[in-house]
């Protein structure tokens, strides 16, 4: 009972004490959890003209596009991994793959980062929190170039912390132990300041979130030095902007739609890179399923031996993909 009761007044104080953090934000908590499931995304990356806002074409006429497949595999004991297939040309196909691609998602701002190209830690970053609901490759992009941002663990009410530490132990002790309870000293100072304690969040507020209104819509917008974002109501972002020393990256996002009865990704991503070159990125399709290590590296050895079939070689490499 008294367990019970100590659950109870966690969950009970966590919803009354319920603030937004950028890293709440970051996780794209409206999304279905992918728990140990293997993410497919199928994406179409056209570059746009900033002037006419339209596909840009070569010298044959064609227009300057490709296509990748992304798979985030969540069953890795240590890492989810991303693997991503490339394509000769704008067909998704066997016969079409020219290399495959993989990296560990906790990897990705350290292989961007030694690579100098923030463009692609941005896109994976971004893709991981659509994708997968994972916030810590953008987080850590962001807190690199904004001293303010911080993580929900420097964000805990540390005196919180210890003070229910303190209870869990009570509430387990024995009772020939005669442990006093912590919520309930003997003097009344030390009452009122646990009550103070009691009454806070278990998260010190994020002083870099704010609530705007745009007519009758609420946002949440992140406006610091070299970082701007907006979420909207159901805390999906929507928009990016990111000042580096390479220059300004901006993503708008467009509005979520359902592509298999689980999960919802973007109808449309625009990114417009530290060189003024615009993309269009489509989803052509975005499901999970269930799998595992032994039949990924079986798909490994498949899409390798497509590769070396095919014999096909890369026409268009945007600077951001792998």
């Amino acid at each position: 009972m008294k367990y019970l009761f100590f659950l109870i007044f966690i969950i009970s104080n966590s919803a009354l004490s319920y603030i937004p953090t950028l890293e709440s934000l970051l996780r794209n908590g409206t999304n279905a959890n992918t728990d140990e499931n293997t993410v497919f995304t199928n994406l179409k990356i056209t570059e746009i003209d900033l002037e006419n806002n339209q596909p840009i074409q070569d010298e044959f006429g064609k227009e300057r596009k490709s296509v990748i497949k992304l798979l985030t595999v969540n069953s890795y004991k240590d890492s989810s991994m991303l693997c991503q297939v490339n394509y000769a040309s704008a067909i998704l196909s066997d016969s079409n793959m020219t290399s495959i691609k993989q990296i560990e998602l906790s990897g990705i701002n350290q292989k961007f980062t030694a690579e100098e190209n923030p463009a692609a830690e941005l896109f994976y970053s971004i893709y991981a929190m659509l994708g997968n609901n994972d916030s810590k490759p953008l987080l850590g992009v962001l807190k690199r170039y904004s001293f303010n941002i911080r993580s929900n663990k420097e964000l805990i009410n540390k005196e919180k912390v210890i003070l229910l530490g303190q209870y869990k132990k009570f509430l387990e002790s024995e009772e020939e132990e005669a442990l006093a309870n912590p919520l309930r000293p003997e003097s009344e100072e030390a009452r009122k300041r646990v009550q103070e304690i009691l009454k806070g969040p278990f998260l010190t507020r994020d002083e870099t979130v704010k609530r705007v209104r745009e007519g009758k819509k609420f946002y949440w917008l992140v406006n610091e030095n070299n970082i701007k974002a907006r979420f909207d109501e159901e805390h999906r972002m929507r928009e990016l902007w990111v000042r580096t020393t390479n220059g300004e990256y901006k993503f708008i996002i467009g509005p979520h739609k359902s592509y298999s009865s689980e999960l919802k990704f973007p109808e449309f991503i625009w990114f417009t890179d530290a060189n003024g070159k615009k993309y269009e990125i489509k989803p052509l399709k975005h499901t999970m399923f269930a799998d595992s290590e032994t039949a990924h590296r079986a798909r490994l050895k498949r899409y390798n031996r497509h590769v070396q079939e095919a014999k096909a070689e890369q026409i268009l490499q945007f600077d951001f993909l792998m």
